[in-house]
């Protein structure tokens, strides 16, 4: 029986990154003796979409203060006290089992694999954020932030690596700084069922207390993190607001920037426009998109993502912007898109 380890050091979310279940289910349907190597805490949630995997956790240094400075040394050091104690326990679990391949999802923190004769590493990267985009307007200080993770681990050898094509041009970040072989892949997606939309409705109905009849309902799926700009959409929606107060825009997605944006919609008198639904299961996402007649994305890095490309299988109307390599999927004003040039439109949304 062939034998594999993943291992992914991140907080664990299951219903963002399909492909962390996805591809070890796969594999283990194919006969293979899979191991699972996690960050802490892992929920129950996360342990029944993997069963028959077995799933091994580690903990790490992680405090945090009331201090902005304290805080980013306090990342620094754990950073480097992960990279060290992830590296050790995958060696020694490598010992034991001799895996025939061991599979790092994301940038994964590590000094060094012992690779054994015949041994397989894949390496499977998410996109590089804004590092192409950092390179190009040879932003030094970017870079320089950028090589102690996303670069270095671009740079350690490994028999293939996995590039997710989302838009942020990792292709051409990867060739500049690896010789490994590398394959290029756009984001999949699976065929969308048939649902009956009006018991979603429904269900937002009674939970808001709202009618969404003959209103316009906008949806944004994006983690609440920085670099997804979702402060940027509810600044267009209230410019929005002054033409046609009747719609309602959907925010599916958790993250830090919650209640930064809950200020923000408040402050600007949206409240009882923007439903902030959270984070749901990456089946139900579909049926969100499915009630929504405008598919919104605003973010600096990239606006290719699975939901996007599901938004134009379900002829969405999309507004978005260009950034990254967006153009090269849709084309302004063609087939319901329409890209939005914030930086021009609309400069106080900046």
């Amino acid at each position: 029986m062939y034998k594999i380890l993943f291992v992914y050091d991140k907080e664990v979310n299951l219903n963002i990154i399909a492909v962390l279940t996805e591809t070890p289910k796969r594999y283990l349907e194919r006969g293979f003796k899979v191991d699972y190597l996690f960050k802490e805490p892992l929920d129950k949630n996360t342990k029944n979409k993997l069963k028959g995997i077995n799933i091994k956790t580690f903990s790490n240094f992680e405090k945090k203060t009331n201090f902005k400075y304290i805080n980013f040394f306090l990342r620094k050091i754990n950073y480097f006290t992960t990279k060290k104690k992830l590296s050790v326990l995958i060696n020694k679990l490598n010992e034991k089992n001799s895996y025939d391949i061991i599979y790092l999802m994301g940038i994964v923190s590590i000094n060094s694999l012992k690779k054994k004769n015949n041994q397989t590493i894949i390496h499977r990267f998410f996109g590089t954020w804004d590092l192409y985009k950092s390179i190009k307007n040879k932003n030094i200080i970017k870079i320089v932030k950028s090589y102690i993770s996303t670069i270095k681990a671009i740079k350690k050898k490994c028999d293939l690596a996995i590039l997710t094509d989302d838009g942020t041009n990792s292709d051409k970040v990867y060739k500049k700084f690896s010789t490994n072989k590398y394959i290029f892949l756009r984001n999949g997606f699976k065929k969308l069922p048939t649902i009956k939309e009006d018991i979603l409705i429904k269900k937002l109905e009674h939970k808001y207390k709202i009618s969404l009849k003959n209103k316009k309902i906008f949806i944004s799926i994006n983690r609440l993190v920085k670099i997804k700009r979702i402060d940027r959409i509810i600044k267009i929606i209230s410019k929005y607001k002054k033409i046609n107060p009747n719609f309602y825009l959907i925010l599916l997605g958790g993250g830090p920037e919650e209640k930064k944006l809950k200020r923000i919609t408040n402050k600007l008198n949206l409240t009882n426009n923007i439903l902030f639904e959270g984070q749901v299961p990456q089946k139900e996402v579909y049926k969100y998109l499915k009630i929504s007649d405008i598919f919104i994305s605003a973010s600096d890095g990239s606006n290719i993502t699975n939901s996007l490309i599901e938004a134009i299988q379900l002829k969405k109307i999309i507004f978005t912007l260009d950034s990254g390599n967006t153009s090269e999927i849709i084309k302004h004003k063609k087939n319901r898109v329409y890209i939005f040039y914030i930086y021009k439109l609309y400069k106080n949304c900046k």
